[in-house]
């Protein structure tokens, strides 16, 4: 009977198990990858909660006595997915500034967020999509920080590091 061993049915360099340097450098880059966004989508939903565990349940009110901004922001999101992806003429004149026309242009525009709102808000609700953006986007902020840490030559952890701080500077969390 043949007895197989690692190497003796393949030739040099064949083994169909032998990982590739380059094979394992990819790999451990896209390791890094997904550990680094894991870390900042954590210290973006523990500094948001708890946000998190309760989407939908309401809108995120951060140190405001009341509703106003977030009320305006969701209403933002909702015309911005609604009249994007159609009739991008009329996104300019949003009712709530009506009679003045084009008034929109000098709001907060948010057109990716909004279209990607009018996308979840479809499958999740209004509120629980708002939430996802607010986590999403405090996430993302950590994960450029990051990368402008690493393109500016700063080693991997204390790259993480700077994410971190940027996720979380007291500015950021007076403007939720």
């Amino acid at each position: 009977s043949q007895i197989w061993r690692r190497g003796n049915l393949f030739g040099a360099g064949d083994d169909p198990f032998e990982v590739d340097t380059a094979d394992r450098t990819h790999l451990s880059r896209w390791t890094r990858s997904v550990a680094r966004a894991v870390v900042h989508v954590a210290v973006a939903l523990l500094a948001t909660a708890p946000l998190g565990w309760r989407l939908g349940s309401g809108l995120p009110l951060g140190r405001e006595p009341v509703a106003t901004v977030p009320m305006f922001n969701l209403w933002s999101l909702r015309w911005t997915g609604m009249q994007l992806p159609g009739d991008v003429g009329r996104w300019w004149d949003a009712p709530i500034f009506w009679p003045s026309d084009g008034a929109y242009a000098r709001s907060e525009l948010q057109p990716i967020t909004g279209v990607i709102h009018g996308v979840l808000r479809s499958v999740i609700g209004d509120a629980a999509a708002y939430g996802l953006l607010v986590i999403a986007s405090l996430a993302l902020v950590g994960l450029a920080a990051g990368t402008v840490a690493r393109r500016l030559g700063v080693s991997p952890l204390p790259a993480v590091a700077a994410g971190v701080l940027a996720q979380t500077i007291p500015f950021l969390f007076e403007q939720l």
